[in-house]
């Protein structure tokens, strides 16, 4: 359904929007991608990404990143418990 990769500033990779990783804002979805985000690729046969960017951001909102958050200086979100987030909230949700 999507693809979640390590953004760097000089790769080819493409996404439809990214993932902040590092800080108090990690797991908020964003439109353009800063130094410490992941970028997230939609499979468009399978779902909208502006519907799953959506979808992500309703889930950031509701606090559900916060308990996969790790580190005591700078909190940060690994690509996996990103994955496990949304695969737990949306098992819960059915």
């Amino acid at each position: 359904m999507f693809v979640l990769h390590t953004y760097h500033p000089d790769s080819t990779l493409e996404a439809d929007f990214y993932i902040q990783s590092k800080g108090s804002n990690a797991g908020k979805p964003m439109k353009t991608p800063s130094a410490n985000c992941f970028g997230v690729l939609v499979d468009q046969s399978v779902l909208l990404p502006t519907y799953f960017y959506y979808l992500v951001e309703a889930v950031y909102s509701a606090g559900i990143f916060k308990k996969y958050l790790k580190g005591s200086v700078i909190e940060f979100l690994t690509i996996e418990d990103f994955s496990h987030a949304l695969n737990d909230y949306f098992s819960r949700s059915t």
